[in-house]
Formats: structure tokens, C-alpha cells, sequence
């Protein structure tokens, strides 16, 4: 069965390039994982990921998901992704944005932070498939993923910070805490002390863990 789906990521920490066409953010687009569409929960294996990356080349960049889910209007474009590559369990990219075709007050917001979510528009097969990854239940696995565009906003989707994002791997020694009963934000703290800028890190990741648990 073939599918489309949306799917987000959100991020905390930015390291961008700048020139004067261009501003370039570096992303985790998207990673191994169970995730819920609508009540569905699809297992996406690191196994499907890699082979998606090369579909992220040269995918267009855009402030809001298309309303007729594919981008079929060059009036949306905002940006492109670069050099999507495979590393562990994830898609890394740089996501470049044109600055004659974005507001000032989107490229103020990317610069600030505030737009700092990713959310892939892809293509894949449904196969129906039970199993458990990392303690989590699903009823079905992603096959041939095809990356149709990238939109960046301020929303909080499926795959959040610190797993996915942009600077993700700027946080270096925090473990995956989604779906991990240990995953609590004083086992973060911990994680986190000894790096630089830890009392801000720690702060977002707690914020961010109570909101996907429901909590705030």
C-alpha cells in the first residue's frame, strides 16, 4: 500500500552560514524510529532510511507544507537541501535558504530560532509487519521512502529534539530518551553536565520532554 506522509522534527541549537544570497542551517531531517500517523504506528528502520537519503538531494525547501501535500507551485519555494548523507541511524543535510525568495522576517526567525522545526513531505510503502523497537509496539514498517520536500517552522513534531534537528549533534553523550522509561529530564541533567552552555541545554530539554509527555 502507498502512502504519503508528513512528518516533523525539531531542533534547538543553531550553527548557520551566511552570505549575501544565501543562509545555510545544518538538519537532521529524519531517523530510525516508531512513529503515530493517525493512529497507525509505522516502524521506520534505519535499513529504509539509508536508502532514502539520496531522494533528500536537491528536495525543495519550504515555510509551510503544501496545501495539495506536493509541491506543485514555484511561488512556495524557499530553499533546497545539500549533501544528505546516512550516518548511524539518520538523514543529516544542510537546508539552504534563498534570501531573495524568503521574507526578513522568516530569515529573522531561522537566525533566532524561533522557526527551528523541520518537517519532511515523503512518499513510502505501508506494510503491514508487527514488532517492538526499543520497547516500542508498531503494526507496520516503512518501505521505499521518497523525500518530496522539507518544510521549516515553529511547530513540534513526531521526531523532537535531541533526537532530530538542527545542531543535534552539537549535544554530544545524550542518549535517545523517547520511549525510555529512564528517560527522565534529572537522567538528561546528568548526561548533559560537563558541556558547554549545560544550564540552557538542560532547560530546553526538559521544556521539550514535559510537552511530548503532555505536561505543560
Amino acid at each position: 500500500m502507498r502512502k504519503y506522509g508528513l512528518k516533523s522534527v525539531e531542533a534547538d541549537s543553531l550553527q548557520i552560514k551566511e552570505d549575501e544570497e544565501t543562509l545555510t542551517v545544518p538538519a537532521v531531517i529524519t531517523r530510525e524510529g516508531v512513529y503515530d500517523y493517525d493512529g497507525m504506528l509505522i516502524y521506520e528502520p534505519a535499513s529504509e532510511v539509508e536508502k532514502a537519503a539520496f531522494t533528500a538531494l536537491n528536495a525543495w525547501v519550504v515555510e509551510e507544507h503544501p496545501p495539495e501535500i506536493i509541491l506543485s507551485k514555484p511561488q512556495l519555494i524557499r530553499g533546497t537541501v545539500r549533501n544528505p548523507r546516512f550516518e548511524k541511524d539518520k538523514i543529516k543535510a544542510e537546508l539552504v535558504f534563498f534570501k531573495n525568495r524568503c521574507s526578513p522576517e522568516y530569515l529573522n526567525d531561522i537566525k533566532g530560532g524561533r522557526a527551528r522545526s523541520v518537517s519532511i513531505g515523503f512518499f513510502f510503502d505501508c506494510i503491514p509487519q508487527s514488532g517492538e523497537f526499543k520497547g516500542q509496539h508498531y503494526d507496520y514498517v516503512k518501505k521505499d521512502i521518497l523525500i518530496d520536500h522539507v518544510a521549516v517552522g515553529n511547530w513540534q513534531g513526531r521526531c523532537s529534539y535531541p533526537l532530530c534537528g538542527i545542531g543535534v549533534d552539537m549535544i554530544k553523550g545524550v542518549e535517545p530518551y523517547q520511549n525510555e522509561p529512564e528517560a527522565k529530564p534529572e537522567n538528561v541533567k546528568k548526561q548533559l553536565e560537563g558541556y558547554e552552555s549545560a544550564d540552557s541545554l538542560i532547560a530546553n530539554v526538559s521544556a521539550l520532554i514535559n510537552q511530548l509527555r503532555g505536561t505543560t
